[in-house]
């Protein structure tokens, strides 16, 4: 039964750290919740037509492709099985993101981002010829996505130009689609350690950010973090380093203005880290997760929550320049009220106590000229208030 089969994809893909809980939807809910689907028509292919609809919430555009769950054949079958469970599992800048899968009783509907720029294959056909520069940096991304996908331990089977879209018109952001003949396989063998080419592939993301290619910075740490799930990598390591590989992540995506995704990856992060660790790479972390998770809040418009990670990172880096500024600055757009009578942060997250010792060691010390000794109207704990008006809290 195929809806047996799918239950198993999804239990699959749990077991193996892919995050299917929220983006697989069964009954009651239904797509049309969340999202308004329209007649038009964006392609067709072997599995069907995929058809354009709406987040009802973003107005965000995406795409929708249905399958039937009744009456399909044996090698249908396969088919489905193999784009939902593989589709789910992928997280690469040049392969396109699956966003949700709805299944009801009669479909399952895979809704994909929706990529404006057309074919490679249409605009090489309108071009006819590409320049050199173009031409290198479509194969190099068309390179970089087989890789992608080949490290995975899956065969996509069917590359070719009309698989690789442009994520808008007139940009050269390539992406690879249509999983519907892939097959799962051995994953792909390294002749050293996985934590050598974990190291190697975050070494990379280093020194595209050097660069400034926050592009393939983002490729190379999506991959550092897959080679930390492969067979045989020490489960000792993989918090610290996980954590590192998605703080830095979390900034190529700020970079690139995907500020959501900015704040799942330093969400994540700060989940890795022990909050009882006080070590010094702990703690750096830490404060380097909550500030970029600030800075992307800020972006996203929730301030609040934004100034609460800003001042809860100053108590671990009182004297950071760059946080103190950004809350600062989120202080002075707020409007009059929001944030008057909290000075320290609004939102507190339970993992982390009041060490009241710690500010009092603070407020006693001759480093930090221009503080304040203080109180909260709520409450009794200690705020040491810089000259700027920033609070940190015990």
């Amino acid at each position: 039964d195929i809806k047996e089969d799918l239950k198993e994809v999804r239990k699959r893909l749990s077991e193996s750290h892919v995050q299917v809980s929220g983006r697989y939807h069964v009954l009651p809910k239904r797509l049309e919740d969340d999202y308004a689907l329209t007649p038009t028509e964006l392609g067709s292919g072997f599995n069907g037509s995929v058809l354009l609809a709406r987040c009802r919430v973003s107005g965000e555009k995406v795409a929708v492709k249905p399958f039937k769950l009744f009456g399909i054949a044996p090698a249908q079958r396969r088919l489905l099985r193999n784009e939902a469970e593989i589709f789910l599992s992928m997280d690469y800048p040049q392969v396109a993101r699956l966003k949700d899968v709805y299944q009801d009783e009669m479909e399952l509907r895979l809704v994909s981002e929706c990529l404006d720029g057309g074919e490679l294959f249409d605009r090489l056909a309108t071009r006819r010829t590409f320049t050199e520069r173009d031409a290198a940096s479509a194969a190099y991304q068309m390179l970089l996505a087989v890789n992608y996908v080949h490290g995975k331990g899956v065969v996509h089977r069917d590359i070719k130009l009309e698989n690789f879209l442009f994520d808008k018109k007139d940009g050269d952001h390539l992406k690879l689609i249509d999983f519907g003949f892939s097959r799962n396989g051995p994953r792909a063998q390294s002749s050293s350690a996985p934590g050598n080419d974990c190291e190697r592939a975050k070494a990379s993301g280093n020194e595209a950010v050097s660069k400034a290619d926050f592009e393939a910075a983002e490729g190379h740490y999506s991959h550092a973090l897959e080679l930390l799930d492969s067979e045989g990598f020490a489960a000792e390591q993989n918090p610290l380093l996980r954590a590192t590989l998605l703080c830095n992540r979390a900034h190529v995506r700020q970079q690139r203005g995907h500020w959501r995704r900015a704040v799942e990856d330093a969400t994540a992060a700060l989940a890795q880290l022990n909050p009882t660790d006080s070590s010094a790479p702990s703690q750096k972390l830490r404060v380097k997760a909550l500030y970029r998770r600030g800075l992307a809040l800020e972006q996203l418009g929730q301030k609040l929550r934004a100034f609460g990670d800003l001042n809860l990172a100053l108590k671990l880096a009182p004297t950071n320049e760059g946080i103190l500024v950004a809350a600062r600055r989120i202080k002075e757009v707020t409007p009059s009220g929001v944030l008057d009578g909290k000075p320290c942060a609004v939102s507190w997250e339970p993992e982390h106590p009041y060490c009241t010792k710690d500010v009092l060691r603070i407020a006693d010390s001759d480093r930090f000229p221009g503080r304040l000794r203080g109180f909260t109207p709520l409450d009794s704990n200690p705020v040491v208030k810089f000259a700027n008006g920033i609070g940190v809290a015990a």
